[in-house]
């Protein structure tokens, strides 16, 4: 009979067998090798999110980046890994951060769902509860730490706050993939294999679960999956952001192009004219020494009896065709614009003098 006795404040995992040292050896290497593997999926994750929060200035990716640590950290107090390559002198690390590390995550999860789901409009009240939960959890971890709280009590508070996020959260989710919203499939894979890893802990410590290898990882592999399916929602979300901004500045250019632009002829009107003269004729370039700019002001003579005589539809197609005489005698840099009814403005810079704006006013008269 071999008697173990092994005191410890928090929970903790110590699957045992009878090894030869070659295979002990052998057994660790791979330990070592999954864990090595796992922390450069986390690390790749963490330095994705902070890029790209620095990038495109969004508080969600350093949020998903909290949670990202907080699980990497939990993966390495719960192997030991932790305490034998991170925090090789810190006693207090070794005794706080498997509990430290679950209410860090739950608290940022919680501000992750909110701003990933939009929960503030869609769910407010679910919005609310998801910020009392994380306050619960900072608070929870505080005391914890400060030893204010004792082991036990921070664990079942953690635990609880685990799955009351994820109840407030499912359900949001599920109307807005209901609602066509794709991205929050994502949302709802993570959260399922989130809940089967934390089943999986669970049975483990409770006995329920023999001690193997896939159960004994099947709570760290959940929980990167999930933060896979978080960075897939992410990127989902990044992309539906671009779409918005993208039919915002369409939108914009639309109603700056009907504001500015008369809608019968298709030229600029008074205001684009104007526009057109405040900023430059060439994209606000001013004109260059010794250049001049030529204004023509146009009326039609004898316009109001074709309106009376064969009707508006047919005065409106002679002031479109007027207006296409009139851009195709100037350059494309060049303005026409109408002003109203039967004017019509023509602006040509960089001219060299008089006598030329002279020529370009015979062309223009010319077309008539």
């Amino acid at each position: 009979y071999l008697l173990i006795r092994v005191d410890t404040p928090t929970a903790t995992l110590l699957p045992m067998a009878f090894l030869q040292s070659t295979a002990l050896g052998v057994e660790e290497s791979r330990e070592q090798m999954v864990q090595g593997l796992m922390g450069g999926l986390w690390l790749f994750m963490v330095a994705y999110s902070v890029i790209n929060a620095l990038v495109h200035r969004q508080s969600l990716f350093l949020i998903y980046a909290c949670s990202v640590l907080s699980s990497w950290c939990f993966a390495h107090a719960v192997f030991g890994t932790g305490p034998q390559y991170l925090w090789t002198h810190s006693s207090w690390w070794t005794l706080k951060m498997s509990t430290l590390a679950p209410l860090a995550m739950v608290a940022a999860n919680a501000q992750f769902f909110v701003g990933s789901l939009d929960m503030r409009s869609t769910a407010p009240r679910a919005a609310q509860g998801m910020a009392v939960i994380s306050v619960v959890a900072v608070l929870a971890a505080l005391g914890f730490a400060l030893d204010w709280m004792p082991y036990q009590a921070s664990a079942i508070v953690g635990m609880v706050l685990v799955f009351a996020h994820l109840a407030l959260v499912v359900p949001a989710g599920w109307r807005r993939w209901r609602a066509g919203d794709r991205a929050a499939v994502f949302l709802l894979a993570g959260c399922a294999i989130y809940i089967a890893g934390a089943f999986t802990m669970i049975g483990l410590l409770r006995g329920w679960l023999p001690v193997t290898f896939f159960t004994m990882h099947g709570a760290q592999f959940a929980v990167a999956t999930e933060m896979v399916c978080w960075l897939l929602l992410l990127g989902a979300r990044l992309e539906q952001l671009r779409r918005s901004a993208a039919d915002a500045r369409r939108e914009h250019d639309t109603l700056h192009l009907l504001a500015h632009t008369d809608p019968l002829t298709g030229l600029r009107n008074r205001r684009g004219l104007h526009q057109a003269m405040e900023g430059g004729l060439h994209d606000g370039q001013l004109l260059a020494p010794r250049q001049s700019l030529a204004v023509f002001m146009l009326d039609l003579d004898g316009f109001k009896p074709v309106n009376d005589r064969w009707g508006h539809d047919a005065g409106d197609a002679l002031l479109r065709d007027v207006a296409q005489r009139l851009t195709h005698a100037v350059r494309p840099t060049d303005v026409v614009a109408r002003l109203g009814g039967d004017e019509f403005v023509v602006a040509v810079d960089g001219l060299a003098d008089v006598e030329q704006a002279e020529v370009i006013g015979r062309k223009l008269l010319a077309q008539f």
